[in-house]
C-alpha cells in the first residue's frame, strides 16, 4: 500500500518519492507524477525564498550592495527601487522617500551644526580680541596720561625762578626725550587699535555670514521631518560641496573665509599683546628715568642750598666782625682827631706845656709826634675807607647768596611737586593686563 505524501511544509532537499523503493503502475504514470511534484516543489522554494528575501532587507532594503543610480545626489546614490511583489511597492516607495528625505534631513543639520559650531568659534574670537581691543584702549589712556604729566612737568619748570634756574639742565632733556617716546609709542597704539577695530569688523562680517547660511538650512529643516523611521544612514557634512545638496559650495567658502580670518585674529592678538608688553616697559623705563632724574635734581639743589646756607652765616659772620673793626677804627680816628674845643686837651697834650716850649728854644729836631699823629690819622682813614668797602662788597654777596637760596628752595619744590604730579597722572597699567602681556614682575 503506497504511502502518503508529505505535505509542502515539509518538502525538503530530496523528494520523497527519490526515497520510494516500490513501483506502482506503469513508468509514464510515475514519471508524469514526479515531474508535477518537482514543479510544485520548484515554485514553493522559489516564492518562498522571494519571501525571505522582502522581509529580510527591511523597510528600506539596504542591506547588502546595491548599484547607484546614475546621476543621483550622495545622499540617494544607494537606493533603487527593486522589484518587488506587488503588494509591496507603493510602502517600499514611501519608506524610500521618506528614507530620502531623511538622510537629507540629517545631512542639512550636520551642515547647520557645523556653520553653527564655526560662528561660536569666531564670537569667542572676537570676545578674545576685544578684550585685546580694551587693553589697547586702556594703554592708550596711561599714555595720555603720561603725556600729561609730560607737558605739565615741562611747563611747571619753567615757573623756577628766572634769576638763578633759568638754564635747561639733564632733567629738561629727560623729560624732552620722554615725550618723543610717548609720541611714538601713542601712534603705534593708534595703529594697532585701528586695526583691532578692523578685524572685528571682519569677524563680526564672517559670524553674520555664517548665520545667514545656517538660518537658511534652519530654513529647510522647518519643512523637513524632525525624525525619520530608516536609521540606515548616517546624517554627515561631507567635505566636497554639492550645490544641490546641503552642503553648498557657498557653505565651504563661507567656512574657509572664516578659518583664515580667525587665523590672522590669532595672529593679530599675538602682535597686540607682544606691542602691548613692549609699551609697557618702554613707558615704565621712561618714567623711572624721569623720576630719577628730577630726583638727582632735587639731591643736587639740595646740596647746594646747604652749601649756600653756609656760606650765607660765614658772610654774615664777616660782616658782623668787620663792622666791630670799623667801629674801633672809627674810634681810634676819632681820638687821634683829639677833641674838638681845645679847652678839653689834657695839660700833657698841649704843644705849649713847659717842657716842649724849653726844647723848642734849643736847635734840636722837631718833635715827631705832629707829623705822626697826621700819618696816623691818614692811615686810619684809608682802612676805615677800604673796610667800608668790604662791608659792602660783603653784604652784597650776602644778598646774592640768600636769593640764590630761595631760588634753589623754589627749585626744589617746583621740581618736588613735579614729581608728585607725575606719580599721581601716571597710574600703572592695571595688574590683569600685565600677566596677559607678560609684564608683571
Amino acid at each position: 500500500m503506497p504511502c502518503d505524501p508529505p505535505s509542502p511544509a515539509n518538502v525538503g532537499p530530496r523528494s520523497w518519492l527519490e526515497e520510494t523503493p516500490v513501483n506502482v503502475g506503469p513508468r509514464s504514470w510515475l514519471e508524469d507524477t514526479l515531474r508535477s511534484v518537482r514543479r510544485a516543489e520548484r515554485l514553493v522554494r522559489d516564492a518562498h525564498s522571494a519571501k525571505l528575501e522582502s522581509f529580510g532587507r527591511g523597510p528600506s532594503g539596504d542591506e547588502g550592495p546595491r548599484p547607484a543610480t546614475a546621476g543621483a545626489p550622495h545622499y540617494a546614490k544607494a537606493r533603487f527601487l527593486t522589484a518587488v511583489p506587488p503588494p509591496f511597492l507603493r510602502d517600499r516607495c514611501a519608506q524610500d522617500s521618506a528614507g530620502l528625505a531623511a538622510c537629507y534631513t540629517r545631512g542639512v543639520r550636520a551642515a547647520e551644526g557645523r556653520l553653527r559650531r564655526q560662528a561660536a568659534r569666531v564670537a569667542a574670537e572676537s570676545t578674545k580680541l576685544r578684550r585685546e581691543r580694551e587693553h589697547v584702549e586702556k594703554m592708550l589712556r596711561s599714555l595720555r596720561r603720561a603725556a600729561l604729566a609730560n607737558r605739565k612737568g615741562a611747563e611747571g619748570r619753567t615757573w623756577r625762578p628766572p634769576a638763578t634756574e633759568t638754564g635747561r639742565d639733564g632733567a629738561d632733556h629727560l623729560l624732552e626725550v620722554e615725550k618723543q617716546d610717548l609720541k611714538e609709542l601713542k601712534l603705534q597704539m593708534e595703529s594697532t587699535l585701528r586695526d583691532t577695530l578692523t578685524q572685528l569688523q571682519a569677524l563680526s562680517r564672517c559670524s553674520g555670514q555664517l548665520l545667514a547660511a545656517a538660518a537658511e538650512r534652519s530654513r529647510v529643516l522647518d519643512l523637513l521631518p524632525n525624525s525619520s523611521g530608516s536609521p540606515t544612514v548616517r546624517g554627515q557634512t561631507p567635505e566636497d560641496p554639492d550645490p544641490a545638496g546641503p552642503f553648498t559650495p557657498e557653505c565651504k567658502q563661507v567656512l574657509e573665509s572664516t578659518k583664515m580670518v580667525i587665523s590672522q585674529s590669532e595672529s593679530l592678538r599675538e602682535d597686540v599683546r607682544q606691542k602691548i608688553g613692549a609699551a609697557i616697559a618702554r613707558q615704565r623705563a621712561a618714567h623711572h628715568l624721569v623720576n630719577e632724574g628730577l630726583g638727582t635734581k632735587i639731591a643736587e639743589t639740595i646740596r647746594l642750598q646747604q652749601h649756600l646756607s653756609m656760606s650765607s652765616a660765614a658772610t654774615r659772620q664777616t660782616i658782623f666782625r668787620k663792622q666791630r673793626e670799623m667801629q674801633s677804627i672809627g674810634y681810634s680816628h676819632g681820638r687821634a682827631k683829639g677833641p674838638v674845643s681845645s679847652g678839653d686837651l689834657f695839660c700833657r697834650e698841649k704843644l705849649d706845656r713847659p717842657l716842649v716850649e724849653a726844647y723848642q728854644r734849643h736847635p734840636a729836631p722837631k718833635l715827631p709826634e705832629p707829623s705822626d699823629i697826621t700819618q696816623g690819622m691818614a692811615v686810619l682813614r684809608h682802612h676805615l675807607d677800604s673796610s667800608e668797602k668790604e662791608l659792602a662788597e660783603l653784604r652784597g654777596v650776602r644778598l646774592q647768596l640768600v636769593e640764590d637760596l630761595h631760588g634753589k628752595k623754589a627749585a626744589a619744590r617746583v621740581d618736588s611737586s613735579i614729581i608728585r604730579l607725575r606719580r599721581r597722572l601716571v597710574q600703572p597699567m592695571p595688574l590683569y593686563v600685565q600677566i596677559a602681556t607678560g609684564q608683571h614682575t
